[in-house]
C-alpha cells in the first residue's frame, strides 16, 4: 500500500469517527468541541489519527495533540476530511514507508 494512501485511509476514518461522535454527542445535547490527536507509527504498525471531546479525557498516554485549533460546532460533517487533512501535514511520521512495501 503506498504512503499516500496509507495516510488518507487514516484520514478518513478519523473524519469519519469525528462525524458519528459529533453527531451522537449533538442527538444528546451535549456540544464541544474536537481535538485532533495523532499516535506516532512504530516499526511495526502505522500511526492513528484520533478526534477527541472533554468526554475522551483523560487521552490515551500513547496520543499526542495535533494542533491546539479545535474543530469547532460550526464545520459540516461533510467537511471533517478536509479539516483533518489540512492538518496532518504537519505532523511527524504517522505511516512507516517500509510496511508500506508490504
Amino acid at each position: 500500500m503506498e504512503y499516500e494512501n496509507v495516510i488518507r485511509k487514516m484520514v478518513e476514518k478519523c473524519a469519519l469517527e469525528g462525524a458519528k461522535k459529533a453527531s451522537g454527542c449533538s442527538l444528546m445535547g451535549v456540544l464541544m468541541p474536537m481535538y485532533l490527536y495523532y499516535k506516532e507509527s512504530t516499526a511495526q504498525e502505522h500511526g492513528e489519527l484520533k478526534l477527541m471531546n472533554e468526554l475522551d479525557m483523560p487521552v490515551p498516554a500513547e496520543f499526542i495533540l495535533a494542533c491546539k485549533e479545535a474543530l469547532q460546532l460550526d464545520v459540516p460533517y461533510t467537511s471533517y476530511f478536509c479539516w483533518v487533512k489540512s492538518r496532518v501535514g504537519r505532523l511527524p511520521v504517522l505511516c512507516n514507508k517500509l510496511l508500506c512495501a508490504v
